[in-house]
């Protein structure tokens, strides 16, 4: 499963992109030289802001995952201006907009408006048109978080994807998409 860096002990620095691809290649190195992991059954599972990653893996290491699933994908319009001014208190019952800078690594919420979008975006960086392992997008219509129109939009670049949207469901798009995504697995 992947979740946003700096959980638990992640090495990785949030501020820059691609300290995560650094990471996941120590990672599948180290999984290569274990044998009683098969490198060839290997899948990534982003959640909540963890799909950032899985999406951005599918690209970056696609060819040593055998697929990916991007579980409320962030990818493109989630650190948009206009996206951002309106995610707090949608959701949960507190501003959300400091806990997404805190996480890209950002000192303010300023700043994460001013240079998120540029510094993350797939989409903006080029990764979203790379070729891809399989990638799951899986999301709620309605989530308030991270808009499905990243999903839609990661459909329109790269390899051939494969998606699943639930109508009136929210962020990750709920109980439902979990037997869909372990379907796809």
């Amino acid at each position: 499963l992947v979740d946003i860096l700096g959980t638990g002990d992640s090495p990785a620095d949030g501020r820059d992109p691609q300290s995560a691809d650094q990471m996941w290649t120590s990672v599948l190195d180290w999984m290569r030289g274990q044998a009683q992991l098969d490198e060839q059954r290997v899948v990534a599972w982003g959640i909540s802001t963890g799909p950032y990653y899985a999406a951005r893996i599918a690209s970056t290491h696609g060819g040593r995952i055998t697929g990916s699933v991007a579980q409320g994908a962030a990818t493109h319009f989630f650190l948009s201006r206009e996206w951002l001014g309106r995610i707090d208190w949608h959701e949960y019952p507190f501003k959300v907009t400091p806990y997404l800078a805190a996480k890209f690594r950002f000192s303010s919420v300023d700043e994460l408006l001013e240079d998120g979008q540029d510094k993350f975006s797939l989409v903006t960086i080029g990764i979203a048109d790379q070729s891809s392992c399989p990638l799951f997008l899986i999301n709620g219509v309605e989530d308030g978080i991270f808009p499905i129109e990243d999903s839609i939009e990661m459909l329109n670049h790269g390899s051939s994807k494969e998606a699943r949207f639930f109508p009136n469901a929210s962020h990750m798009g709920g109980l439902q998409a979990i037997t869909a995504i372990t379907d796809w697995i």
